[in-house]
């Protein structure tokens, strides 16, 4: 946002500090050597500028021996955090997405830049940063996406010239284990062993591929058992003991699921017996039948009942897993996995028919095994 004036400019940057420049005697664009926490910070130097000219001793800013002092640069750790702080006011970013940029910026970034001017930050300060970083691929990558970021924001302001974080396939993600997947047995031992309450919301997260915090936020109002769809318009986060509510983790994520027929009446009987009453009632409230339910609550019961379904390693959120491999046995295409898991990306989905490939591989092994059997028999 930019604020033209008689004489001069002003300019709001992203970061909500303010840039000021003007067109001096020898007709080149002057800017402060930093930006200003104030627009009437900024005006003040314009002014001190103009007096200049007007006495006659004006010379280039960047020529004078004696910097501005309203116009110091901006470390990095000030510059990121104001940078957050306007994301998260605007809600361009939504409260546990800030959550996990503070503790990455704690963790990994701020203790090597927090206090570098801004101008002070270049590739090869960040390659040796990036080849130090202590932790999992992952980690490093959201950690230099996060820092790439800010600093091209930084770039797009004039407050260093161009984005000095550059590391080739840094930022790439790579999957660190396998899906955990259960089989439709698996699945039905866990059922069966988990309290009669949780029963309908393990079978809807895993054959519709819904996340925690989906189902979590599910009202009466987003099931239709007579079309037999489930609308996912709402998800619950949790962040220092604090629930929020907004809408999925991204765009793709609202969206629209059938639901398997079979499902259909212990999702009638769920509701009857266990969903908070009214339209806008919870599907699966807490106890009390009014707040929502938290994980913490969940994992009391589906730690045992995983246990009791030989399947000590699987996770509330492999569900979700189950329910996009079997779509893609089913033959599914890529966009249509995309849009049943809510997935932003074709990328996210073409992982669920990689494993559909695996499983090709398997069932033809299997055949050849069969194969060599009969042969042997005729012999």
């Amino acid at each position: 946002m930019g604020s033209r004036r008689g004489w001069g400019r002003l300019r709001k940057l992203p970061s909500g500090r303010w840039q000021a420049s003007y067109t001096g005697p020898d007709l080149a664009v002057h800017k402060a050597a930093g930006t200003f926490e104030t627009k009437m910070d900024a005006e003040g130097w314009l002014v001190d500028e103009r007096r200049l000219v007007d006495a006659g001793t004006w010379t280039p800013p960047h020529s004078r021996n004696k910097p501005e002092p309203a116009a110091q640069p901006d470390t990095f750790g000030q510059y990121a955090a104001a940078w957050l702080q306007m994301r998260s006011r605007s809600g361009q970013i939504k409260p546990r997405t800030a959550a996990l940029y503070e503790g990455i910026m704690r963790r990994h970034i701020a203790p090597t830049f927090a206090g570098l001017p801004l101008t002070a930050i270049t590739p090869t300060l960040v390659k040796s940063w990036y080849a130090d970083l202590d932790t999992g691929q992952t980690g490093r990558a959201n950690a230099y996406g996060l820092l790439r970021t800010i600093m091209g924001e930084a770039a797009d302001d004039g407050a260093v010239p161009v984005n000095p974080v550059r590391i080739k396939g840094a930022g790439t993600k790579k999957r660190e284990r396998e899906l955990r997947v259960l089989t439709v047995a698996e699945l039905n031992a866990l059922v069966l062993a988990i309290p009669a309450r949780y029963k309908a919301l393990v079978l809807l997260g895993a054959w519709c591929s819904l996340r925690f915090g989906e189902l979590a936020a599910l009202r009466r109002s987003d099931l239709d058992l007579k079309a037999g769809v489930v609308h996912v318009r709402h998800s619950v986060v949790t962040l220092k003991g604090q629930k929020f509510v907004g809408p999925p983790k991204s765009d793709a994520g609202r969206r629209t699921v059938t639901i398997p027929p079979h499902l259909l009446p212990a999702l009638r009987e769920h509701l009857t017996e266990h969903a908070a009453f009214g339209k806008d009632g919870l599907v699966f409230p807490a106890a009390n039948g009014k707040d929502y339910l938290a994980l913490s609550t969940l994992h009391r019961v589906f730690g045992p009942a995983k246990n009791q379904a030989g399947r000590p390693d699987v996770r509330v959120h492999d569900l979700r897993h189950f329910g996009l491999v079997m779509a893609a046995r089913t033959g599914a295409t890529v966009g249509e996995l995309q849009q049943r898991g809510g997935h932003s990306t074709a990328q996210a989905a073409m992982i669920y028919q990689s494993s559909v490939s695996d499983r090709h591989s398997q069932i033809a092994e299997a055949l050849s095994t069969m194969a060599e059997g009969e042969t042997r028999g005729v012999s």
